[in-house]
């Protein structure tokens, strides 16, 4: 992957991180990780396809990009999802290179993309489809992590590093 990754209140991101002593994991393989979200959704009625190397579609259109990195058995594998995202909002913010567009004979970025809400038979609230995909991915029983203060405090130290003018333009 390496494409544009566009996110608001309507879109979500999801990570999966593996360690493995398998020889086989230097390879990057998308199929095993998308196959999990390909189930989630159309465990909601959904009827995705995962098409080309990192893409999953609903009805010939993109909703999810992928994209993954390895390194000495380490996985990790990073994707989007379109839910009810403001695809206009999205086209105004995000500039693609017109070779893809016409590579993929489309005439712009918004006929290439949909909403996966668009394509449920029933109303259902972004943090309930959320609980849903993830219940479908990691079972019933998993356990979850509630960011404390001080977890917060320290992201923010982080993210304030990444801000920084020294790390951005210097």
């Amino acid at each position: 992957g390496g494409g544009t990754v566009f996110t608001d209140l309507g879109g979500y991101q999801y990570s999966f991180i593996r360690k493995s002593d398998n020889a086989e994991a230097d390879k990057i393989n998308f199929s095993e990780y998308m196959q999990l979200i390909k189930s989630a959704l159309n465990n909601l009625g959904a009827n995705a396809c995962v098409t080309g190397r990192n893409d999953i579609t609903l009805a010939g259109k993109k909703i999810s990009g992928n994209a993954q990195y390895k390194q000495n058995g380490a996985t990790v594998h990073h994707g989007t999802l379109l839910f009810s995202t403001d695809i206009e909002q999205m086209v105004r913010a995000t500039t693609v290179d017109p070779n893809k567009i016409i590579s993929k004979s489309i005439k712009s970025v918004r006929e290439r993309v949909t909403n996966i809400s668009e394509h449920l038979n029933y109303e259902i609230a972004p943090e309930e489809f959320k609980a849903r995909v993830v219940n479908s991915i990691m079972g019933e029983s998993y356990d979850s992590h509630k960011l404390t203060q001080a977890d917060i405090s320290g992201i923010n130290e982080i993210a304030h590093e990444f801000m920084s003018w020294e790390f951005v333009f210097g």
